[in-house]
This record gives C-alpha cells, structure tokens and sequence, in this order.
C-alpha cells in the first residue's frame, strides 16, 4: 500500500498541473462566475461551458492537446459512473480534478483507519474505504467542500499549494496509522496468548 501512496501523490503533484494549465474563469470571460446572483447555478454552467470550448480550441491546435482530447471524450462516456462514484461528471477542470483528489484523500484516510483500529485484511480496509467514499460523494461533500474553500483557490499557485500541504499531512497520517497499526497487532496477539494460557490453565483444572 506504501507503494500506491507514493503513485496517489504523484498523481497528486501531476493534477496540481494540469490544474495550473486550466484557465480561472475570471481570467477568460472577465468576471468571476461565482459572483453571479441571478440564475447563478445556470450562469455557471454556460461559464464552464464556455471555458470548455475555449480550452478545447486551445488543445486542437498542439499534438499532446488532441490526445488529452481524445482521452477527455473516452472519459465522458464515463459520466455516470463517475457521477456515482465522486459526485460529479468529468470535465477538464480543476473543479474535477481537485474532487478527484479529495476522494482518493478519504478512501486513504479511512483505509488506514480502519487498519489501524481493526488490523483487518485488505479486502475490508478497501471495501470501507470505498463505500466511506462513494457515501460522501452521494451527498456532495466533497463539490461543496471545494466550492466553500474555492474562494482562498483563485490563482493556481494557491491550489498547488494546497495540495503539497495536503500530501505532506496525508504522508504523516499514514506513518502514524501504521505505528498504530502495529500497537493494535501486538495488543491482539497478547490477548490471544493470555487467553490460550487461561484454556490451558482451566484444562489442567
């Protein structure tokens, strides 16, 4: 599992970016679509719309941009799984990635909770995890979280950022879980050896 932490934060520095190539909204159609008041949810979407467009022109015209292009489209026939799974549908935007992030950053926390506590197998650790996670992203925890904190998120170098802190904590909770995790092993080994002696004990009564 160590190992698929070290790929989660290099997927982790790779979105922080791609998240520093995608235009802010304000930055392409002048104004900050989160300002809007009247229709704002449907103002919003014609804004991503937009800036879709726009970055799609963008990527049309360079040789990597057609793939991630192509890439993009095989990734939108995945919409409703990824609506079940994280809340929200795939678009080439931070808003996107950064959810993806946050779900990947819960699955990792509750997986190693519960190893830690429970000393459980990988299977459970991963279903928990998975089913924590795909819970929260029903209930749109994880878009909301990033909306409420979007206002501190307005220039990229803010969400890279954001992210190496996140990793640096992620990495130390990890370390932490399994010192943990090998307190909660021994404890259970120790309680299984006094129990044997106890049987034995009674036996021999």
């Amino acid at each position: 599992m160590k190992k698929s932490l070290i790929i989660f934060l290099l997927i982790l520095f790779c979105l922080s970016f791609i998240s520093a190539a995608i235009p802010n909204p304000e930055e392409v159609l002048g104004f900050d679509p989160n300002d809007i008041s009247i229709d704002s949810e449907d103002a919003k979407n014609v804004a991503q719309d937009y800036l879709e467009d726009e970055w799609d022109k963008i990527l049309e015209n360079k040789g990597f941009g057609k793939i991630v292009l192509f890439i993009g489209d095989f990734l939108k026939y995945l919409n409703p799984v990824f609506k079940v799974i994280l809340g929200v549908e795939y678009s080439l935007s931070w808003m996107f990635f950064l959810s993806l992030g946050a779900w990947i950053y819960v699955f990792l926390m509750v997986f190693y909770a519960v190893k830690a506590i429970f000393a459980s197998s990988e299977i459970v650790n991963f279903g928990v995890g998975v089913f924590v996670s795909i819970l929260l992203a029903q209930f749109k925890l994880f878009s909301k979280f990033i909306e409420l904190i979007s206002p501190l998120l307005k220039d990229n170098l803010r969400i890279v950022i954001a992210i190496v802190v996140v990793s640096f904590i992620l990495y130390w909770y990890v370390y932490l879980m399994e010192r943990f995790e090998k307190y909660t092993k021994k404890t259970i080994k120790k309680e299984a050896e006094e129990q044997k002696e106890m049987k034995e004990k009674l036996k021999e009564k």
